[in-house]
């Protein structure tokens, strides 16, 4: 038996979150707010100077960035179909092999292996990622890279909470690990 797949339409994360924005106090043609705490508090949009993101940060993304299409569904963070692979790692060098640099164990749960999976399985995706085509992240990169123009020069960026969750992030030194990176 395959192990559990869990995935969500990444364009879904986008559009509810800028719908939400979007219509915040404003009536649905319905009569609803999609938002009933601003309705309730009376804010409109022009009351709006900053959006906060809370997210699935270990739902993994993997995007063109030319077109702002993803590759494939998001990979969320229950998924787990890289048991095989934390299993064949765990073998290779302990559960703990990269706690050392990344504070966490071998798990389905972070992105690593998932974006590994994704660069393996989606044809094409490994070679248009090494020639720079494809960009990845959690749900909050996919999100402000979009929410910052996308393909027209969008920002493709994390916050160190966030990056840490990927298990490619070296705590030690605040930065991508290339040896991990190496790794995927």
């Amino acid at each position: 038996m395959s192990p559990p797949w869990r995935k969500k339409s990444t364009n879904r994360f986008f559009k509810t979150g800028l719908g939400g924005a979007r219509s915040a106090g404003n009536p649905t043609p319905h009569g609803r707010s999609n938002c009933r705490r601003a309705r309730a508090a009376r804010v409109t949009r022009s009351d709006l100077s900053a959006i906060g993101i809370t997210n699935q940060r270990e739902t993994t993304v993997l995007w063109e960035r030319k077109t702002g299409k993803p590759v494939a569904n998001a990979i969320v963070w229950q998924d787990t179909r890289v048991a095989e692979d934390v299993a064949r790692f765990a073998r290779e060098g302990g559960q703990d092999r990269f706690r050392q640099q990344t504070g966490l164990p071998l798990s389905t749960y972070f992105s690593s292996l998932k974006l590994r999976w994704l660069l393996e399985n989606i044809p094409g995706a490994r070679e248009k990622a090494a020639a720079g085509e494809l960009l990845f992240g959690n749900i909050d990169t996919f999100l402000l890279w979009n929410l910052t123009g996308g393909p027209q020069g969008g920002v493709h960026v994390t916050d160190v909470t966030n990056a840490s969750r990927t298990q490619l992030l070296n705590l030690i030194t605040l930065d991508w690990d290339e040896k991990l990176l190496e790794r995927v």
